[in-house]
């Protein structure tokens, strides 16, 4: 799967430097596109990898941060519940800054959620939102990949 994310990202910036002139983006941005892209991608492959090794763990250990239970003698709570907590489960974010606005959220490295990654086709205003026809991209929803040829949508902003 991941061969078919950089098939794309590379077609994506194959064709920015080929209208490089027409969109005015310098190759330093396309660059600097290719290899956020890259790191993203590393990042998420990098975490479900992650999840699914402590998953794996989990089912052998029990439940992250409680003990599995003996199989010795039904009690009536039958095991000992632990102390022991994830760092930063019970952390206090009373004191942070809830005003903050939205400056500080772009340009930070981390989770982007819901991704879509394509080449558009044609975009068109029409009675208040935006018509775009898309081909060859990919959009990730969750953990789950979508991988598509063409698609359609109608935007309002």
């Amino acid at each position: 799967m991941l061969k078919i994310y950089e098939d794309i990202i590379n077609e994506v910036i194959s064709r920015l430097e080929q209208v490089e002139d027409e969109v005015s983006i310098g190759k330093s941005a396309i660059h600097e596109l290719r290899n956020e892209w890259r790191e993203r991608l590393i990042e998420y492959t990098q975490s479900e990898w992650d999840g699914e090794r402590m998953r794996r763990r989990d089912s052998e250990q029990g439940y992250h941060g409680y003990e599995r239970l003996s199989e010795g003698p039904a009690h009536a709570f039958g095991g000992k519940p632990t102390t022991a907590k994830d760092p930063g489960m019970f952390e206090d974010y009373g004191s942070s800054d809830v005003s903050s606005g939205d400056s500080e959220i772009i340009g930070t490295k981390g989770s982007t959620g819901n991704c879509m990654v394509c080449l558009y086709v044609k975009v068109n205003m029409s009675k208040g939102k935006w018509k775009c026809t898309f081909k060859q991209g990919f959009i990730s929803i969750g953990n789950i990949d979508f991988v598509f040829n063409s698609a359609q949508g109608e935007l309002e902003w």
